[in-house]
């Protein structure tokens, strides 16, 4: 679909430069043509939290996230989930899409209380490498609290 309104918006910038007009219905003229590796992933963390905020993405477009340890820290996959993305497109750059993630737990399993964590993003309708990561620092991992009672 962004080929079609680029192509279509292509065609109205050259019917200018060659000194015609651009038909009413050959592109709208508020469209922003978006070319490229589009879209943005940002990574916030917060101890072991960290939260992925996905920005000028493609309308509907899908996100595999992962989370695996990065060296020196190990090579172990924490957690993996997928995020549908909202339906406005990749115009304006603005927020489509937001998650938290606790890799407390995880991280607390191996055994670490800290580590260095490569976040990888795999985003649908990319018109370059629909991959993105970022290595991050979490700290402060522990475990969840054990609520099983305990009472012998």
């Amino acid at each position: 679909m962004i080929r079609k309104r680029y192509a279509l918006a292509s065609a109205a910038v050259a019917a200018l430069a060659l000194g015609g007009s651009a038909t009413a219905g050959a592109a709208p003229q508020n469209l922003e043509v978006v070319k490229g590796n589009n879209g943005t992933v940002q990574a916030d963390v917060v101890g072991c939290t960290v939260t992925l905020n996905w920005y000028g993405m493609d309308a509907g477009a899908v996100s595999l996230a992962e989370f695996r340890l990065q060296s020196p820290s190990g090579d172990t996959l924490l957690e993996a989930d997928i995020q549908g993305l909202d339906a406005d497109g990749a115009y304006g750059g603005d927020l489509d899409g937001s998650h938290t993630y606790d890799l407390g737990p995880a991280v607390a399993a191996l055994g670490l209380t800290e580590a260095h964590v490569k976040v990888t993003t795999h985003t649908t309708y990319s018109q370059g490498a629909d991959t993105k990561y970022k290595v991050v620092w979490v700290s402060g991992c522990e475990a969840p609290p054990d609520d099983s009672g305990g009472n012998e």
